[in-house]
């Protein structure tokens, strides 16, 4: 695949009203009125969205308007490995006189170019000979005016479009692909079922029978205004955003999602990379100015949408083939007949079948790292089902276990089957790995154990043993070579009172792993250890949860350590404890210790929360704890916070990357301090250098009112 094309400089983006310096004035009284973003152009929107969506469609679209790539129609096709498929397309088009640039106006093309209406003000002109049609159309009055105006007029138009060329006769068509496997569905005035989703228009997948976000292929947002170019303002973008971010979280065999974007008189496809590249390339026009030349342009434009339409999923977006619905996977080589549902996911085991039964939701961001867990059965055991969309330049996750399973079995899930499904698409790469059940979050299980009847002793026992289990582990794994980097109370679970550490797919390897077992792990999983010995430390000031972040991460220590992991595991121990006392009342209260306020705010709170040995626990929502869950938090508060008495954790707050060594006499109280070697606990220093830039797109909200949080999707 070629590389990308080059991106517009600073100046050109300034020159050409996509550079974006701040938000001085978010809203304006009608469309079309220029809203001032600094040094940004004109930037429409529509008096009837909702002004906080508004707000946020502007903020996001500045934070993805430097990723956007602007590329010709034939790039963009190269761009999605499909440019074999087009040349023969185009070949076959040019083949058939209906269908060719210079043929006479016979032919389903030529049709559709010769309605095609002009814009007067707000509504469009449709020509003499079709108004009758657009009449029995419901599109037009009997002079030809659009009976819709604004960009509703646009959305009707493109629908009558798309189903006129999907219902066409194509028998004069050689070799062209005849139907398309999508059916289009106008928005204009409703949501997406099981959502609040509504974009102008929404393709779905004809053969999943649902209109659903499970089985949308592409999505069309209609613009009345003309951007010059085809160039995106910011809350355009980021409106696509939101629309992408909805099909990211719904669908994990997602490569990349197109948006069809009409703005004014053209045509744009619009297309969201997983690694965080928006390519835009306008695809020509789809209304007329009454000129001759331009309808040989619109028709050549329609003869590229239909290209689109008719690539199956597997081809426009998805790593496989879709099935109607996701009821199970079925892991074999590719080569393998008979296989059924999802069918490119490559695993060393032969033919395996994980049937799925629940979605286990968790956050999903618009580029970078995301993961998707799903329970299922596998060889009549209950599991969990993980795919992971990752950088090619990150460790992954399975190759994590393999590392650590001779050392941290017994904190770890076992590994059933894992594998590579996609390779590496613009440098991202999809794995899958399938482990047993390990349980449930600590938080959930306090609070199932609470509701329970348990008593406080009990509930006080589980904690320390997580506490002190979840402790060893960490150091295990970093005796083994991997620091966690990503404790958080969700990746702490919890069944039949044993504790389990997941989701190690943000670890770190040390340089001096032993090289035997690393190296079978990077056959295993083709990767290439300096690499990403060489890239992983990037993300050492993003990794983690902010909930549970140590102070130094908080400030953006760029040399991550055991004792990072060791303090995350501390909070989420005092979190748990807060649920021991808490009532339904006290729910809705934040501890100061918790509260989050922002990096650098949240750090310095907590330094001063932590600097009394003998009030930290309040300031944490912990006002009374038994004896001995004191004694185990305190030893660890001094282990982590103090040195020969004094508190230390203040020096962070001028120097984040400071590095002290630890009492290990202190570890005795809540792990094996046999498990901390004083010369290894501070070798795991990264080399300071430029911190990635990994931009954290607000999560999509998705409805928790059933369930428990767990979205059903099928049963095998």
């Amino acid at each position: 695949m070629s590389a990308l094309p080059r991106p517009l400089n600073g100046n050109e983006r300034a020159t050409r009203g996509i550079y974006h310096t701040g938000i001085q004035q978010l809203l304006a009284p009608s469309f079309g009125t220029a809203i001032n973003l600094g040094t940004c152009a004109n930037v429409p929107y529509d008096t009837t969205d909702d002004p906080s969506q508004v707000k946020r469609h502007i903020e996001n679209g500045l934070l993805l308007i430097n990723h956007v790539k602007y590329v010709t129609p034939l790039h963009l096709i190269e761009q999605l490995g499909v440019l074999d498929l087009y040349i023969k397309f185009d070949d076959a088009a040019k083949g058939s006189g209906s269908l060719a640039d210079n043929s006479d106006d016979t032919g389903i093309f030529a049709e559709l170019a010769s309605a095609a209406p002009r814009r007067s003000g707000e509504h469009l002109i449709y020509p003499a000979k079709t108004a009758n049609r657009m009449v029995e159309a419901c599109i037009s009055d009997s002079s030809g005016k659009s009976i819709c105006s604004s960009k509703t007029a646009l959305a009707a138009h493109f629908k009558w479009l798309f189903e006129r060329m999907r219902n066409a006769d194509k028998s004069k068509w050689p070799g062209i692909q005849q139907q398309s496997s999508l059916v289009y569905d106008d928005l204009q005035c409703k949501p997406i079922p099981g959502s609040n989703t509504k974009p102008d228009g929404l393709f779905f997948l004809r053969h999943c029978g649902s209109t659903a976000l499970q089985a949308a292929q592409m999505v069309l947002v209609a613009k009345p205004v003309s951007l010059d170019d085809g160039l995106l303002p910011a809350n355009i973008v980021g409106e696509l955003g939101d629309y992408v971010l909805h099909m990211w979280t719904e669908q994990f065999t997602r490569i990349y999602v197109p948006i069809l974007l009409l703005h004014g008189e053209k045509l744009s496809l619009v297309v969201f990379m997983r690694s965080g590249v928006v390519l835009v390339a306008c695809l020509g026009p789809v209304i007329s100015s009454n000129s001759r030349t331009e309808l040989v342009i619109i028709k050549r434009t329609l003869r590229c949408l239909w290209f689109f339409a008719t690539l199956g999923s597997s081809k426009f977006g998805h790593v496989c083939d879709i099935p109607s619905e996701y009821l199970g996977i079925r892991f074999a080589t590719p080569n393998n007949d008979g296989f059924t549902n999802i069918s490119l996911a490559l695993s060393t085991t032969g033919k395996r079948i994980a049937g799925m039964r629940e979605w286990i939701q968790g956050p999903v961001r618009l580029f970078g790292r995301v993961s998707y867990l799903y329970r299922v059965t596998f060889e009549s055991k209950d599991a969990v089902l993980k795919f992971t969309w990752m950088s090619v330049h990150q460790l992954p996750e399975g190759a994590v276990y393999q590392l650590l399973n001779e050392r941290c079995k017994a904190f770890i899930p076992e590994v059933y089957a894992s594998g590579i499904v996609e390779k590496d698409w613009l440098g991202y790469q999809l794995v899958f790995q399938i482990t047993e059940y390990s349980g449930i979050p600590i938080d959930l299980c306090i609070r199932e154990y609470k509701h329970g009847g348990r008593t406080q002793s009990y509930m006080e026992e589980t904690i320390c043993n997580t506490l002190k289990e979840s402790s060893n582990c960490v150091a295990k794994a970093y005796l083994a070579g991997i620091l966690h980097r990503d404790i958080s109370y969700r990746n702490i679970l919890i069944k039949d009172g044993k504790t389990k550490i997941v989701s190690w797919g943000l670890s770190r390897l040390h340089r001096d792993i032993g090289i035997k077992h690393i190296k079978s792990a990077e056959r295993t999983w083709r990767f290439d250890l300096e690499t990403v010995l060489r890239e992983e430390p990037k993300y050492d000031a993003l990794a983690d949860m902010n909930f549970s972040m140590s102070i130094q991460v908080l400030l953006g220590t760029l040399s991550r350590n055991l004792t990072h992991d060791l303090e995350s595991i501390f909070y989420i121990a005092l979190y748990a404890l807060t649920l021991v006392e808490a009532t339904v009342d006290s729910y809705k209260y934040t501890p100061i210790g918790f509260h989050f306020v922002g990096n650098h705010p949240t750090a310095a709170a907590r330094v001063g929360c932590l600097s009394s040995a003998n009030s930290y626990r309040q300031c944490f929502g912990v006002s009374k704890c038994l004896p001995a869950t004191a004694m185990v938090l305190n030893s660890m508060h001094r282990f982590l916070f103090f040195k020969n008495g004094v508190f230390i954790a203040g020096a962070f707050l001028t120097d984040p990357n400071k590095w002290h060594l630890p009492d290990i006499d202190e570890a005795s109280g809540f792990m094996n301090a046999k498990l901390l070697q004083p010369e290894r606990i501070g070798d795991f220093q990264a080399p300071l250098g430029r911190e990635i830039a990994e931009m954290r797109i607000t999560s999509v909200n998705v409805d928790n009112s059933t369930n428990n949080g767990i979205k059903k999707v099928g049963i095998v």
